[in-house]
């Protein structure tokens, strides 16, 4: 986890593609993406807003993908070759995404009615996706 270089997102995107990157896998990028969107929100109102927009967008975009979207929305920018949908282990890995974050948000408590119901938000949008997709 950390702070992420234009090498480290061209890495991603080479991910996205089905690509090989110097020994790293989808997994390492997930759980190094995870560790830093998912940290505790701020107590600062304006950072909290900041992290639960990150959240949301992380949500949305990892949505799309298992939907097998191209896409750079959402304030998650990765360049595909436009081939990526047909890469099922794109599309698994962000539906094993979901599904993994839908249980940590469902299990998320919070003193901050703002924060809970933003977790439940969230739960939401993971839940429509998956009704959508049946």
């Amino acid at each position: 986890g950390g702070i992420y270089s234009v090498q480290d997102l061209i890495d991603f995107s080479q991910l996205i593609n089905g690509k090989s990157v110097s020994g790293r896998t989808l997994e390492d990028f997930y759980n190094d993406i995870n560790s830093v969107i998912w940290t505790n929100i701020p107590a600062d109102k304006s950072q909290a807003i900041y992290q639960r927009m990150i959240q949301k967008n992380y949500i949305l975009y990892l949505i799309s993908l298992s939907e097998g979207q191209n896409n750079s929305a959402n304030g998650f920018i990765v360049i595909t070759d436009g081939n990526h949908t047909d890469n099922t282990d794109v599309t698994a890995m962000a539906r094993y995404q979901l599904t993994t974050l839908e249980k940590k948000l469902q299990g998320s408590k919070s003193n901050n009615p703002t924060n809970a119901a933003h977790y439940q938000y969230l739960v939401e949008l993971i839940d429509n996706a998956f009704n959508k997709s049946k």
